[in-house]
This record gives C-alpha cells, sequence and structure tokens, in this order.
C-alpha cells in the first residue's frame, strides 16, 4: 500500500475525475485544492490536526523524547511526555509556552532540552512536509523559533542556544542533514543511524494510516 502511495496510483478524486469529466476533483476534506495523494498526505488543512499530527508528527516528537531521556538514563521506559522532565543534568520542556523577553509570536516549541551541566539548552521542532518541501521546512522552523532562542538568551545569558529542526519527508526521504541534527542534539553516530530508521519507520507508517483514514472517508 506504501509503495503504491509513493507511485501515486492510489484512487482520488484527481483520478477519478480523469474518467468521468464532470466528476468533482477538489479535496473532499478542504473542498480547496485538488486531491490527489500528495495532497491527501500533506497538504491538506483539514487534516493536519485530526491525522497529521497524532499520526506522524507527536509519534516522532515522543520517540525524540524518550531517546533524548534516555541519554542520561538507558533504562527508561516509554511514558507519556510531561511538560517538564528533569533526568540528571538535563531537563526537557515538552510543548510549552515560553515566556521570554520582548514576546514573541512563535514561543511554543516541541521540545526545549536543557543541558544544566554544559549550559546550553537546544530548541528542538519536528516536521513532517512532502518530500520535496524537506529542505524549506528545515530553513522555516530554524527561521521561526530564532527569535525565541534570541530572548531566552536575554534571560538566561549564561547559556548558549541552537534551533535544530528534525525535518523528514511523508514517504520516507531523509537527508544529510537530518543525520547531523540529530548528532546535534548529542546523539551519537551508531544511535543516530537507528533512531533515522526508527523515525522513518514512524512516518512511514504514519503515512499509510493518514491515507487509509482520509481515504475512507465518504462525501
Amino acid at each position: 500500500y506504501f509503495c503504491a502511495i509513493q507511485e501515486q496510483e492510489i484512487d482520488t478524486q484527481r483520478r477519478r475525475a480523469k474518467n468521468n469529466s464532470p466528476f468533482d476533483s477538489r479535496c473532499r476534506h478542504c473542498r480547496m485544492q485538488e486531491e490527489d495523494i500528495c495532497h491527501i498526505i500533506g497538504s491538506c488543512s483539514r487534516l493536519c490536526n485530526s491525522m497529521y499530527l497524532p499520526f506522524r508528527h507527536d509519534q516522532v516528537a515522543q520517540l525524540l523524547y524518550v531517546e533524548i531521556l534516555r541519554l542520561q538514563d538507558p533504562a527508561i521506559d516509554f511514558k507519556p511526555p510531561e511538560q517538564v522532565r528533569t533526568i540528571g543534568s538535563t531537563e526537557v520542556w515538552w510543548d510549552r509556552k515560553i515566556q521570554c523577553i520582548p514576546s514573541v509570536k512563535f514561543n511554543r516549541p516541541d521540545m526545549v532540552v536543557w543541558d544544566r551541566a554544559k549550559k546550553q539548552a537546544t530548541i528542538i521542532e519536528i516536521g513532517i512536509p512532502l518530500d520535496v518541501n524537506v529542505e524549506d521546512t528545515e530553513r522555516t522552523k530554524r527561521d521561526k523559533y530564532m527569535p525565541l532562542a534570541i530572548g531566552l538568551k536575554r534571560v538566561y545569558p549564561d547559556y548558549t542556544f541552537q534551533c535544530v529542526p528534525i525535518v523528514v519527508g511523508a514517504t520516507g526521504l531523509v537527508t544529510k542533514s537530518t543525520r547531523e541534527n540529530l548528532k546535534a542534539i548529542g546523539f551519537n553516530e551508531q544511535v543516530t543511524k537507528k533512531l533515522i530508521s526508527r523515525i522513518v519507520e514512524k512516518v512511514v507508517y504514519g503515512t499509510a494510516k493518514v491515507a487509509k483514514a482520509a481515504l475512507s472517508i465518504r462525501e
């Protein structure tokens, strides 16, 4: 099924319209764009909160959350993320609104990882766009949260800050920067390789789930 998604061979409104000219090819959910498989798995505004986030984005974010904690305690088991979790010298803020000076528009990143020993903080943002948008999404994520990093620097002048986007294409595309960004968080080469495979697995499964769920809903 996932291979059919990659080859764009899934039955959508656009494909049906080719065989039936009066047929409405607009997306059955948003009614704003033509419904092809790329639109369904990564571009529909109506599916963002209901499917993209829970089926894909949150699964990757939770995986990273646990692996970051395991850098301090390898024996830790998966638990639902807490807004603030401290293990050893690491403190992780999960999906938390952050006040800084001056206030900024984008102040709720997926995670902020504080290394109290090294006086470093890493703002982490997850993105699962269409494959063609991976590089643009990485740049956008960095630019979006740079003002927050600057604001936090004013509040915590002893710390250094970095913005790290973890972006994987909706059909599993991984760029070289993904590997480098995972290393910037603190993972070594061996863990990074395994983690990339697990992230791709989450993304592929999530995309298939999105497609099946979205296309099973009739008008």
